[in-house]
Order: C-alpha cells, then structure tokens, then sequence
C-alpha cells in the first residue's frame, strides 16, 4: 500500500498547473469571449487560482463569472474571496473550484464541453488513486446538494405550443 502513495505522489509531484477549457462568457456567446481559468501549484504546495480571459472592458456577462467564481470560493473553501485575493488552498479545494466553474459555466450555455487543454485539471485527477477520485466526486456533490449551484442555468424559453394536429399520438396501452 505504500507504494501506491510513493507512486502517486512522484507522479502528481509532476503537476504544478491545473487548467479549465476556454468557457463561454455569459450573455457574450457567438463572440469569440472566453475565460479560462488556471491553478498554480507554489514551491510549499498550496495552490492559488487566477483567470485568463480576452475582454477588454467589464461587461454584464463578465460579472456574472466573477459572482460565481466567488461563490465557488466560498463554497469550497468556507471564506470569502476580496477583490484581487488569490487564497492559498490545497489540491482537493483547487480541483473542486475549478471543476464548478467549469461545469457551470458549460451548463450555463448549454455548451458541449469540447477536447481537454494541456494540464486540464481533469488529467491531474486521473493521476490520483481510484478511491481519492471517488472522495472527491462525493464531496463535489454533497456540497453541490448543500450549496447549491454556483452559477444557476441560463434560462430556456419554451417551445411553442404546437397545434394538437401536430403533436405526437400518446402511447397506446399493452
């Protein structure tokens, strides 16, 4: 058993950056806007995250990443992010922000996720044990059903009613 650890940890030693997809702004779609953000892993192991984007001025949509961002924070970590501040935490924390901004950014929009970036976040979560993965989808997910969302779905406009001669006959009784 304790090799497996040595393993992991010589090849999680390895990843010193974790990174999500380039993600749709919201209320910015079809404009080419993308934010992308990025953990840095420091020399004593604690993680800060940052983001990378191509707007150049504050606009509505932008806003609302910067509100979900801190909501991710404060979620996963227990403290509210200031302006600027950039919390040292640990891989568990980083991993688990990342991974709610982008899943909520992608929901958002409805946007299909695409192919992974170099040193997506989700490459580093492969490097950890089966039962470590499994430890974080479960507190990915009971903080998701304490928490909430960080970022609620766009909302969808219905479909037209369409006329009853248009609509599908009901499934006929066995």
């Amino acid at each position: 058993m304790r090799n497996i650890f040595k393993r992991v940890a010589d090849s999680f030693d390895q990843v010193k950056l974790m990174v999500t997809r380039k993600l749709p702004i919201p209320d910015m779609e079809g404009t080419g806007k993308y934010v992308e953000f990025q953990a840095k892993r420091d020399k004593q192991g604690f993680w800060s995250i940052s983001s990378k984007h191509n707007v150049t001025s504050v606009t509505y949509g932008f806003q609302t990443v910067s509100r979900a961002y801190q909501a991710a924070v404060l979620k996963h970590t227990g403290r509210n992010v200031e302006k600027g501040d950039s919390p040292l935490m640990n891989f568990d924390t980083a991993f688990l922000i990342l991974r709610d901004m982008e899943e909520a950014l992608l929901k958002f929009n409805n946007t299909p996720a695409g192919s992974e970036p170099p040193n997506h976040y989700m490459a580093a979560y492969r490097l950890l044990p089966q039962q470590f993965r499994e430890g974080l989808d479960d507190l990915f997910f009971s903080r998701t059903e304490k928490k909430g969302e960080v970022l609620a779905p766009k909302a969808r406009k219905d479909p037209a009613p369409q006329p009853a001669s248009k609509q599908p006959d009901p499934p006929k009784p066995n």
